[in-house]
């Protein structure tokens, strides 16, 4: 059996511009506990890229678990982010980060996935 853990992006769109869209990612670790578990899980994480790309402030909205909270939030804590254009200006964005973990492959073609 394969666990796998998935994230992609959601965000406020940006007119006259673009939105902020990440350089590097760090995919997150699937929490031994869980894995033993065989539980699966997802978390909506909440993510500000201030002006200079970096991160702002980044929170867990929900998480089905705790461990699956901090995972994500500790993998996205080491991203790299490109700042949102408005009107030729580097602007402040939130972004959503979706992560979802499970066992299995069947994930969208779209996602980003590590394996474990």
């Amino acid at each position: 059996m394969l666990a796998i853990a998935a994230v992609g992006l959601a965000h406020a769109s940006v007119e006259s511009g673009f939105d902020a869209y990440v350089l590097k990612t760090v995919q997150p670790e699937y929490p031994e506990r869980m894995l033993q578990r065989g539980e699966s899980g997802q978390v909506l994480l909440k993510v500000i890229v201030s002006e200079d790309g970096k991160l702002a402030e980044t929170k867990v909205i929900s998480a089905t678990n705790r461990d699956f909270g901090s995972s994500a939030l500790q993998a996205v804590k080491n991203w790299k982010f490109e700042a949102a254009q408005k009107e030729g200006k580097s602007v402040a964005q939130v972004v959503v980060v979706p992560v979802r973990f499970q066992f299995g492959e069947d994930l969208p073609v779209n996602e980003l996935v590590a394996a474990k």
